[in-house]
């Protein structure tokens, strides 16, 4: 008999509290902070057992992650109000985009597409922002 994995939306509440957790444990050490932590407290107790089995040390806040990307986020407004609609373009940090969606809202619900490269939602907004001197 073989077991199923959870998917991502069912394990990311765990996975969360794991990550936060272990970077409190880091923030502890940093900010030197550790002696603020109540072992009988079962969060507190958590985070000094992470400082202790990982040996955190002062600066293991800046080898914890593994890099920092910048994105840009243009929003072309189509329609406003309900429902309202708009083309959201991410790019990297030389404007080269990386993804195009497009959104639909209406009250208190909403949507959103990728758009293929090969669409005119995406030439359109490519126009758009090399009219307005983005690319």
């Amino acid at each position: 008999m073989t077991t199923k994995q959870l998917n991502c939306e069912q394990r990311i509440n765990e996975n969360m509290q794991n990550t936060e957790h272990y970077i409190s444990a880091l923030l502890a050490v940093f900010d030197n902070d550790k002696d603020s932590l109540d072992p009988e407290d079962d969060s507190d107790a958590e985070v000094l057992r992470i400082i202790d089995a990982d040996d955190i040390h002062e600066s293991s806040i800046f080898e914890y992650g593994l890099g920092v990307d910048v994105h840009k986020t243009y929003r072309i407004h189509l329609s406003t109000g309900g429902p309202a609609s708009f083309i959201e373009v991410i790019t990297d940090d030389q404007d080269e985009i990386i993804d195009v969606y497009y959104h639909f809202q209406d009250w208190f619900d909403g949507a959103k597409r990728k758009v293929d490269e090969t669409s005119s939602i995406y030439r359109f907004a490519l126009t758009i922002l090399e009219g307005s001197g983005v690319r």
